[in-house]
């Protein structure tokens, strides 16, 4: 998640999603906003392809889920044991598609974070802009 800086770079993010822009004039403001821009548009690739990954997940275990069959009907004390596990089977199933969504959504949450941060900071340079202009 972290921005790697470098030399002619205007901005930079910290691991914890804090954004730091360094412009000292006018005309390297206008670059931090181009380059947070860019930024912006990367972050939302990102949180894309996040969102895809999601998808995938939830259509392997939708599917899944259509593939099985109805529980099992009738049958007494045997039957009742047998739908306590097919049950006991869909809860963990279910458990499971969280645990896989879970991290992702975490990282989704850092992504539309540093985004806002993004917007923020487009905010604040602009007005530096307007200020010194």
């Amino acid at each position: 998640m972290m921005s790697q800086p470098d030399e002619h770079s205007f901005i930079e993010i910290t691991p914890k999603g804090e954004l730091r822009v360094k412009a000292s004039s006018v005309s390297e403001a206008k670059l931090a906003i181009k380059e947070l821009k860019l930024k912006k548009k990367e972050y939302s690739v990102k949180k894309r392809e996040i969102t895809n990954r999601q998808q995938q997940i939830r259509a392997a275990y939708t599917d899944k889920v259509r593939r099985q069959g109805s529980k099992v009907r009738g049958g007494g004390g045997l039957g009742r044991f047998i739908r306590n596990v097919q049950t006991a089977n869909r809860d963990i199933a279910r458990s499971n598609l969280a645990k896989q969504l879970a991290p992702l959504e975490e990282y989704k949450a850092q992504i539309d974070s540093i985004m806002s941060a993004i917007d923020k900071a487009i905010l604040h340079v602009e007005a530096y802009i307007l200020k010194n202009s």
